[in-house]
């Protein structure tokens, strides 16, 4: 009975937090944006701390540099987004006479349908024919909101993640007894250091896969070859999906180019090449074993956040995964749990 009564509240307590996620998406995202990146800090801001430098000026030092290399990245990938931008009613010309002959095949099909059902109703009015700019760039001034947020608060959010560390810690442990301090120290340590050498390891295997893309494409004479590289070489590191996500944007770009069936051909075959190459050999070298999740958890995962979240969802849908499973892994009552989540 008492055990029933516990599974009762587990589920409505996961039922409950899976809401809160879902009506307060901004805020929770904002938060784990902010926990990823300071445990990406973390070791260099320690490095500095062990060179007699004061933990304030560790954290900001790291903090400033970061952001400048954030700066620096950006002002280049903006530059190129934009005049991809400006070359983008070309290519939606293109996306859109394809899309209207898929139209015209699906109309006769249906034409020849009705002819044997007839419909049940009238149709529906028509929808108004949208531009592909105000359908997938601006989609809601909701998500322009959050995205203002996130850019907001996180760099003081990692400040205050860095500097007030040890206070944390010292929080988190006084809500439990004394003996078993130790114990949920250990346990602290070891998810932060496991979800941290998973984070990057990705980041490294991103970037290998991203160099590898950028000189395919340079090679093939695409334009904004850096550009797709970044983005190709790491949606690459989404398992299962990411080979087809990865082809997308360097496939846009040859739209405009005619007889370009052969270029496909090379793209397709060199994009799943680093796809194969990046998670059977890169992979397990640099990010090892540290968390392994089976196929089934990965789709279970990047369907329930995508859904929840949408994009950013799509994007921490593995490190909240990974994060889980670190967590089950090390705690007793929930390790059939992890091994449920493992490979």
């Amino acid at each position: 009975m008492a055990r029933d009564a516990s599974i009762a509240l587990s589920v409505i307590a996961f039922g409950v937090g899976m809401a809160i996620c879902y009506f307060a998406a901004a805020v929770i995202q904002t938060i784990l944006v902010a926990i990823l990146l300071a445990l990406l800090l973390d070791p260099p801001v320690e490095r500095l701390r062990r060179w007699k430098f004061p933990r304030t000026f560790a954290v900001l030092l790291m903090l400033l540099l970061f952001l400048g290399v954030v700066s620096v990245s950006s002002f280049y990938l903006y530059s190129s987004a934009q005049e991809f931008i400006e070359e983008l009613p070309s290519y939606s010309q293109d996306i859109r006479q394809k899309i209207l002959q898929i139209r015209r095949r699906a109309e006769r099909i249906q034409q020849q349908t009705e002819q044997v059902i007839p419909p049940a109703q009238e149709e529906a009015e028509a929808v108004t024919d949208q531009s592909l700019w105000s359908r997938y760039v601006f989609p809601g001034s909701e998500r322009i909101f959050n995205f203002i947020i996130l850019v907001s608060f996180i760099p003081f959010m990692i400040f205050f993640l860095l500097t007030w560390k040890e206070r944390l810690y010292a929080s988190c442990l006084s809500g439990f007894p004394e003996q078993e301090r130790p114990g949920i120290a250990q346990l602290l340590h070891t998810i932060s250091g496991m979800l941290r050498g998973f984070l990057i390891g990705n980041f490294f295997v991103g970037l290998i896969l991203s160099a590898m893309g950028a000189i395919l494409f340079f090679a093939l004479k695409l334009k904004y070859a850096v550009l797709l590289g970044l983005i190709s070489g790491f949606l690459n590191l989404i398992p299962y999906v990411g080979i087809v996500l990865a082809m997308i944007p360097p496939f846009l770009v040859t739209l405009e180019q005619p007889r370009n069936t052969q270029l496909l051909f090379i793209l397709a075959g060199g994009i799943s090449t680093f796809h194969l190459v990046g998670l059977n050999v890169f992979y397990p070298k640099i990010v090892g074993h540290r968390v392994r999740l089976n196929p089934f958890a990965v789709m279970v995962t990047l369907l329930v956040w995508s859904w929840m979240w949408g994009l950013m969802g799509f994007i921490l849908a593995i490190p909240i995964a990974a994060g889980a499973k670190a967590l089950c892994d090390n705690t007793g009552q929930l390790r059939p749990i992890g091994r449920l989540l493992g490979e």
